[in-house]
């Protein structure tokens, strides 16, 4: 996935998590406890374990501090900082 697809989720994410705070199937997909099986095989990547890496903190701390936007909107400001160092640095050694 592209760097500007994981801001653009990380960005909703935090949003849709605020505004649909009380809805039962969001508290079961953010507690895991979705019905059905999977197969054998590597797991699918969940959304909760995107925004668990990009900010580094558990999906329950990270939908508290997304409750109040303007603090998320810090938070996301500071991930795509590093993210375009990040870019550029991988660019660079490319270049090289």
């Amino acid at each position: 996935m592209s760097a500007e697809w994981n801001i653009a989720r990380l960005v909703t994410g935090g949003h849709h998590k605020a505004a649909r705070k009380y809805e039962s199937l969001e508290k079961e997909m953010v507690q895991g406890c979705v019905p059905g099986y999977r197969n054998r095989g590597q797991q699918r990547r969940r959304w909760t374990d995107d925004i668990t890496e990009w900010t580094g903190m558990k999906i329950n701390e990270a939908a508290t501090v997304a409750e109040d936007r303007d603090r998320w909107k810090e938070i996301i400001i500071i991930i795509i900082i590093i993210n375009e160092i990040y870019i550029a640095q991988v660019r660079k050694s490319q270049r090289n």
